[in-house]
């Protein structure tokens, strides 16, 4: 995890692949629950060939802590990998 100024209690990281039809919801519910702490969400799409990747920049508009990063199709490993090299929080939480 990287040093920042400003420090995030958690980093929740979610590869995607395809997830056109729950991604909105999850990420609404997600976030209802998090309303206490600082957090960031780390979606790592794992090569969507569906919208997904469409739907969460729409979301992420008008939300900083959800940030998106691309997998070159690396699976889920490499998915998980690229979030946790991408997280500031001083906790990591991968959720599948």
């Amino acid at each position: 995890m990287r040093n920042k100024t400003s420090i995030m209690e958690v980093s929740i990281i979610i590869p995607i692949r395809n997830e056109e039809l729950v991604i909105e919801k999850t990420l609404n519910e997600l976030q209802s629950k998090l309303k206490d702490i600082s957090y960031e969400i780390i979606l790592v799409d794992d090569f969507s060939t569906d919208n997904s990747a469409k739907i969460i920049q729409k979301i992420i508009i008008n939300n900083q802590q959800i940030k998106l990063y691309s997998n070159k199709r690396m699976g889920l490993g490499g998915a998980i990998m690229e979030g946790i090299n991408q997280a500031n929080g001083e906790s990591v939480c991968i959720i599948m």
